[in-house]
């Protein structure tokens, strides 16, 4: 009976902070991040940013929203030619223009509640880089979402989409950019968990070894008691 009535306060618990995550999403956060975006954008526009910004919501499914902020399409510069011969002889050619895309900033609400921040790169046939994307935030409570601090992140995307961009990188990058990229690839949550992988996994490979050597003394020390007695 007293396991059912601890269990009992721990769900109401979580039905309370659901809620409140839930509310505090759609009544305030939602609206705020969109509004920091568009800010971004029209100064973005004014002050002649090469990249367009455009931001909407995904709002058909509740409580599963998600945030876009779209870093724009480029033309790399970069041509594809191709010329067929049909077999009446006669020539077909063609062309075709290489763009980078997907780059984006996304805010997606979690099922739990929480937000979830990500970064995905610019991506072209001729250029991507390694990662896929980088989990910037994990789990964050709607209430972190401060101007202060969705301000903060957008800066963060708008680094990364120069970083990843055949454009942008073009221009050259120096030490403290690719510190700040690194930085941003440490923190991602998989290379968090790859890390205590890689220190439990150590730990478990000294384990064996101190027992390994604990039982070789132990062993030794036993032959050499037999040893002396049987003397």
């Amino acid at each position: 009976m007293k396991l059912i009535d601890k269990e009992k306060r721990k769900i109401s618990s979580g039905y309370i902070s659901l809620r409140r995550r839930r509310i505090n999403w759609s009544l305030h956060i939602r609206q705020k991040i969109l509004d920091t975006c568009n800010q971004f954008s029209d100064k973005a526009l004014k002050d002649s940013y090469p990249f367009r910004l455009t931001c909407y919501s995904d709002s058909q499914n509740p409580n599963a929203e998600s945030i876009q902020y779209k870093v724009g399409i480029n033309y790399t510069g970069i041509e594809h030619k191709e010329t067929k011969i049909s077999e009446d002889g006669s020539v077909q050619r063609s062309r075709k223009l290489i763009i980078e895309k997907d780059c984006a900033l996304i805010f997606s609400q979690m099922p739990c509640g929480r937000v979830m921040v990500l970064l995905y790169p610019y991506k072209s046939e001729v250029h991507q880089r390694s990662e896929e994307n980088i989990i910037l935030h994990y789990a964050l409570e709607p209430e972190k979402f401060t101007e202060k601090f969705i301000n903060k992140t957008i800066e963060k995307c708008l680094f990364y989409a120069r970083m990843s961009s055949v454009v942008g990188f073009a221009g050259g990058s120096n030490w403290r950019d690719y510190m700040k990229l690194n930085w941003y690839k440490f923190g991602d949550l998989r290379a968090k968990q790859a890390r205590v992988k890689s220190m439990t996994s150590l730990r478990n490979e000294w384990w064996k070894i101190i027992v390994t050597i604990a039982l070789t003394l132990t062993m030794t020390l036993i032959a050499q008691s037999f040893g002396v007695s049987g003397n």
